[in-house]
């Protein structure tokens, strides 16, 4: 199992993967399938490009067993610290084949080692009940100083 950044050469495999991740979260499509892919394709590249958000995948040979994106946010300068960022986890993403069988775990700590060494000041998530357990291994914990407005229901 490799686990390492998303290149461009993943993003097809990524989007496909976007679509099955959404469909078994019981959403319903308002487009197809091919339209979906060639959105989330652009996507993809564009914020690869930006290097506003990151890739991560679990490999097993050619293909992704699991995925998890990482935008980064970077914080307005304080005087103890002129440029700092922060990350924001999504699309964390296990097939249902290889669940289970730790392949999330290694992935979220190859991401968590990643934050660190790349010196965020935090990493957030809005974990679903399934993964929560996982997330709080990794010290993830719920944050009084964070709230949210939903504007729209997706």
């Amino acid at each position: 199992m490799n686990f390492c950044r998303a290149t461009a050469d993943d993003f097809p495999q990524l989007a496909a993967l976007r679509w099955d991740f959404r469909a078994e979260g019981g959403e319903t499509p308002t487009v197809s399938q091919s339209e979906f892919c060639t959105a989330c394709l652009a996507f993809l590249h564009q914020a690869a490009e930006a290097g506003t958000w990151t890739f991560w995948v679990a490999k097993d040979g050619a293909d992704i067993v699991a995925h998890v994106f990482v935008c980064q946010i970077p914080l307005v300068p304080r005087p103890c610290r002129l440029a700092d960022r922060m990350g924001y986890l999504t699309n964390f993403y296990t097939v249902p084949a290889r669940r289970n069988q730790g392949v999330g775990k290694q992935l979220l700590e190859t991401v968590c080692s990643w934050a660190r060494t790349e010196d965020f000041e935090l990493l957030l998530v809005s974990p679903s009940d399934e993964s929560l357990s996982l997330y709080q291994r990794f010290g993830f914990v719920a944050a009084d100083d964070f709230r949210q407005a939903r504007l729209r229901d997706f």
